[in-house]
């Protein structure tokens, strides 16, 4: 199986995912993201075993190529006819899902992502100075350095740091434009970090700045860690991001608000410290990895039976 539709490798992966199924004979079979879930649904097909499909987010969300979005709406709203139940990672992604006529209503769960706890030693302590920004992210067309890069310009009578986490196919796309903006000596790449808790443990500011998004598990990172998140407002994001009280949400694409947003919080380690705590508090009541694993584990259960 691989991530682009390729018709000959894909029915090779159909029957491969076929023979699995019906040699292993599992009580559930649990498919995550759009390639696994259409796969896996296909070959489930009269074998008699329940499917549950978690896509973590749609690829029909605002933000995708219109074409690549159009097939994605036409291939889920089909397989949504077999009648699987669909765990969505957010609210807002139920919500699209619904309005597009992807599923009925009864198949659509929501269960957030949930997060494990990390030590007290791993806490951010985002007050400190001078500041550090962070975003985790690949450089692939979902995530945009570039109006990211663009609204950390128009701070740079500021003090700061951004320390850029990922690899990815456009990583000498967004290297050429921090040259371009003059920003070489503040922009660092750190490539595939195996400790992320350990790195955002030193950062004052978290940052995800997105086309499209389910309910990114890096913006529970950092809330787990104590950090001020600005984040793009698509997807489900916004159900974790409390604007003005957790951080800011940007609308997608605009520069200007990023930068208005990034100059507050650059401006003002009281405000870092206390949208930090807020975050902390809010992963604390609502996003662990217990609340996660107990929704979910009812979910399986129900299902099996």
């Amino acid at each position: 199986m691989i991530r682009n539709i390729n018709p000959y490798m894909d029915f090779r992966a159909l029957h491969e995912v076929r023979s699995l199924i019906s040699d292993f004979a599992p009580n559930i079979v649990s498919l995550h993201t759009a390639k696994a879930g259409a796969i896996g649904r296909i070959a489930s097909v009269g074998l008699d075993v329940p499917v549950i499909y978690t896509p973590h987010g749609w690829t029909f969300a605002e933000g995708v190529a219109i074409r690549e979005a159009q097939l994605y709406r036409f291939l889920e709203k089909v397989l949504a006819r077999f009648g699987t139940p669909i765990v969505n990672v957010s609210n807002a992604d139920r919500n699209l899902a619904l309005e597009n006529g992807v599923g009925k209503r009864s198949q659509h769960v929501v269960i957030h992502n949930g997060m494990p706890d990390i030590p007290v030693g791993h806490r951010a302590k985002p007050g400190d100075a001078p500041v550090n920004i962070v975003m985790i992210a690949r450089f692939e067309e979902q995530k945009d350095h570039q109006t990211l890069l663009s609204g950390l310009a128009q701070c740079s009578d500021l003090p700061w740091n951004l320390n850029l986490i990922g690899t990815g196919p456009k990583e000498d796309e967004v290297k050429a434009t921090v040259n371009r903006l003059g920003l070489k000596s503040r922009v660092h790449f750190w490539g595939y970090q195996s400790d992320i808790p350990a790195f955002l443990s030193r950062q004052q500011i978290f940052l995800l700045i997105s086309k499209w998004e389910g309910f990114p598990r890096s913006i529970l990172e950092a809330m787990r860690a104590g950090l001020p998140v600005v984040a793009s407002d698509v997807g489900g994001v916004r159900e974790a991001v409390v604007h003005g009280s957790t951080g800011f949400t940007v609308p997608r694409e605009d520069t200007r608000a990023l930068a208005t947003y990034l100059r507050k919080l650059l401006k003002s380690s009281a405000l870092r410290e206390k949208m930090g705590q807020n975050g902390r508090k809010l992963f604390e009541e609502a996003y662990t990895f217990d609340e996660m694993y107990s929704r979910t584990r009812k979910l399986f259960l129900a299902v099996a039976e």
